[in-house]
């Protein structure tokens, strides 16, 4: 696909490019115009001195002619690239919510903010699997700054769910009757 966009496009650039330096350089002979100040006064000299001109100028004013060749960008493309882009991200969001890295947990939190709703609600989802209170904070500045009813019921029940004791919270005696963690390496 992109192949298809990119050569027409570079062949067309590289044609208005040479057809504006042909009109700007035309192969006609060298007219006598007036030296600029430190220009060599022979003929042989003054035939090989280009004066630097910008050429964009040129260009701009062709561009617009030709804009209507360039193929247009299928919808449908566009939508099924932008909706894999929301899955990809999708899994990366579980994938944090996996790894108990601070990091991670700071990327989930910050797709609490994104526009395409499928990635806030994975990144809410990717929050509560965290399970880590200090979340609640960013979770009450999304439930504050939402305007979606729907997005703020979810934000206040995950709110709520974070808020919960753990079982070793909620029952000290559970502590001591499990087994001890097995040692690191280290």
């Amino acid at each position: 696909m992109r192949a298809k966009v990119i050569i027409p496009v570079l062949a067309l650039a590289s044609l208005i490019l040479l057809l504006a330096g042909l009109a700007h350089f035309g192969g006609s002979a060298p007219s006598q115009q007036p030296q600029e100040p430190g220009m060599a006064a022979d003929s042989a000299s003054a035939a090989r001195a280009i004066p630097v001109q910008p050429v964009f100028h040129q260009v701009a004013v062709v561009m617009p002619a030709q804009h209507s060749a360039l193929p247009e960008i299928d919808p449908a493309i566009m939508e099924e690239q932008r909706l894999e882009a929301g899955r990809q991200r999708v899994a990366e969001l579980r994938d944090w919510a996996t790894r108990r890295e601070p990091n991670s947990l700071n990327t989930i939190l910050s797709e609490l903010s994104n526009p395409d709703a499928g990635i806030r609600r994975a990144a809410l989802a990717a929050a509560m699997e965290f399970g880590d209170r200090s979340a609640i904070p960013a979770l009450q500045e999304a439930l504050e700054s939402n305007s979606d009813p729907q997005d703020k019921v979810s934000l206040q029940r995950a709110i709520a769910f974070l808020q919960l004791p753990t079982l070793t919270e909620a029952d000290p005696g559970l502590e001591a009757a499990m087994p001890p963690s097995i040692p690191s390496g280290n």
